[in-house]
């Protein structure tokens, strides 16, 4: 786990996990996590492992100053998608097209993305920006039991795809 100073741009799937798994307010607590506006709207739920439903109030995070929301102009998300073949635009979903036109728009090393799409990964290892990415596994604390975390959340899967990016972008 790393300081509370790094900034950590999460998708709608590692939010859902962090909460699934128990530990939001711990990460919260110790990254500066930034989500965006399209994600606010898409994260409502998650289902525990007793198949139970829980309703997520990001807004009241948000309210509270815990995390922060970014907004992304059409005019930012149109200059990211021009970088890449037109091909690859379906497989990113909003929440994570909008993250990845924020980070490159503020390129800064202290600015993280987490997600558990290889897309993602892809792209940050083709344009090499590897530093600017983070594994849900690298976010947790170290006590964590490692069995929990399910392969798309792991640091190995995320250097997989860093590395196909940087080899070849095949989308």
């Amino acid at each position: 786990m790393t300081s509370k100073y790094q900034i950590v741009l999460c998708d709608s799937c590692i939010v859902i996990e962090l909460f699934r798994l128990n530990l939001w307010e711990q990460i919260i607590s110790s990254f500066e996590i930034t989500i965006s506006s399209t994600i606010v709207d898409e994260v409502s739920f998650y289902i525990d492992n007793q198949q139970n439903k829980h309703n997520i109030n990001l807004k009241k995070y948000i309210d509270d100053k815990k995390i922060k929301e970014v907004s992304v102009s059409i005019t930012l998300i149109q200059n990211f998608y021009q970088k890449f073949d037109p091909s690859f635009q379906d497989r990113l979903d909003p929440g994570e097209t909008e993250l990845l036109a924020y980070l490159f728009d503020n390129k800064n090393n202290d600015i993280k993305i987490c997600s558990a799409d290889s897309i993602v990964f892809k792209i940050l290892g083709k344009e090499l920006m590897s530093e600017n990415s983070i594994s849900l596994e690298e976010m947790l604390p170290n006590n964590f039991p490692k069995k929990q975390i399910r392969k798309q959340f792991t640091k190995k899967f995320k250097e997989q795809y860093l590395q196909n990016g940087l080899q070849f972008f095949d989308v």
